[in-house]
């Protein structure tokens, strides 16, 4: 089964179109970029086509990076204080001489909807890998994941939702000691090293379902962290329970996960403000 993030990311659009609608004005979401970074203007050109498509309102704020790190603390601080925003992010990656930490956590945590910043939100890439795999019917709880990634953006953070829905989870990286045999060991195998094609047969059994999130892009295309083509020990195709594409799997599944996201902080935000209206 191949996990279609395409198909999916089309029916949560049309729900939060439809959510939106309603609600007599538009989620704000900011879009920090620092610096200039093709790969970034590719993403972030997608989260607006969805966004503008969702009926969201989308103001990408454009740093060149000649500016002080104390000028973009400003803004973010600044932007964290007005009530017609709803949901702030910043484009990763960043130029060098920024302390990236400092920037994603000066964005206030009701408004961090890349989850980020230690706030309630699900992380993006997490939601939307968590999402593809309910959508299609895959349980989680009780089974064993074998994570290749433990970076704070997406390896630790996705443990941490797998493990919360019931998941036996273990982290490990790509210089982790025995590595194809605890892979061949996990009922899902999430993927997010960034080498292209890196997972081969070796790392991989019949029956698995495999998550791949890296991307990369070489002579012959755009390829994920999993070999497209697999063959098993008798020469035949491995056929494996279900696996994403790249592109086409999770990287989808991000970007609707980011508006789901806004929607809820939206929401939240506006229930606050009727609070503190009425207590006044």
């Amino acid at each position: 089964m191949i996990l279609d993030g395409n198909k999916i990311k089309k029916e949560i659009a049309s729900e939060l179109e439809e959510a939106i609608s309603v609600l007599g004005e538009s989620p704000h979401l900011v879009i920090i970029q620092i610096g200039e970074n093709n790969a970034s203007d590719i993403y972030i050109q997608k989260k607006v086509e969805f966004g503008q498509k969702i009926g969201a309102k989308i103001t990408v704020k454009y740093f060149s990076g000649e500016e002080s790190e104390g000028e973009i603390l400003e803004y973010i601080n600044q932007i964290n204080h007005d009530n017609g925003i709803h949901g702030i992010i910043v484009q990763l990656p960043l130029p060098d001489k920024f302390d990236r930490q400092r920037i994603i956590e000066a964005v206030s945590k009701e408004k961090d909807v890349d989850g980020l910043n230690n706030s309630d939100f699900i992380p993006a890439t997490t939601k939307g890998i968590v999402t593809l795999l309910q959508k299609n019917n895959i349980e989680i709880n009780n089974k064993k994941v074998i994570i290749i990634n433990d970076s704070d953006l997406v390896g630790k953070p996705t443990a941490k939702e797998f493990k919360r829905i019931g998941a036996e989870v273990v982290i490990c990286n790509d210089e982790t000691e025995n590595l194809q045999e605890k892979t061949r060991d996990a009922d899902i195998l999430i993927t997010a090293i960034g080498q292209p094609e890196i997972i081969d047969e070796k790392y991989l059994r019949k029956g698995q379902i495999v998550v791949d999130v890296g991307i990369s892009k070489t002579p012959k295309g755009v390829v994920g962290d999993v070999k497209k083509e697999l063959i098993d020990e008798d020469g035949h195709q491995l056929e494996l329970a279900a696996r994403t594409p790249v592109p086409g799997g999770v990287g989808p599944m991000t970007v609707a996960s980011l508006f789901q996201n806004l929607l809820q902080a939206y929401e939240i935000q506006k229930q606050e403000a009727q609070e503190q209206m009425q207590e006044e």
